[in-house]
């Protein structure tokens, strides 16, 4: 779940995506847009430098959780799997005649 969990918020809060700092305009830079946030600009134009940087995507406790959630349901799905296949090798069937008596065993309520 962990792993899964780094992938999502490596894809949803990337550290720095590259093409921003290749961007030499205002227009094209502020064109790509936040993976989540789609009015979110991922770019910001400095009007001093006439340069591009990244702008650093805010994590907050909604994400965290969104975040958390996907990540508990795309594992849960192969886990259940796996639990379904191998179920009868993880349990094998135990006859429950323990005392070679029949279908019950000595202090058993009938």
């Amino acid at each position: 779940i962990l792993y899964i969990e780094a992938l999502l918020y490596a894809y949803a809060y990337p550290d720095d995506p590259p093409g921003c700092s290749s961007w030499t305009n205002k227009e094209s830079c502020e064109a790509p847009k936040s993976y989540w946030d789609t009015t979110a600009d991922r770019c910001l134009w400095s009007v001093e430098s006439q340069s591009c940087s990244f702008i650093e995507p805010k994590l907050t406790f909604l994400g965290s959780l969104v975040m958390s959630t996907l990540a508990i349901l795309v594992a849960s799905f192969p886990i259940t799997f796996l639990a379904l296949i191998f179920n009868s090798a993880i349990f094998p069937h135990v006859s429950h005649d323990w005392g070679g008596t029949g279908d019950s065993f000595e202090g058993d309520p009938e």
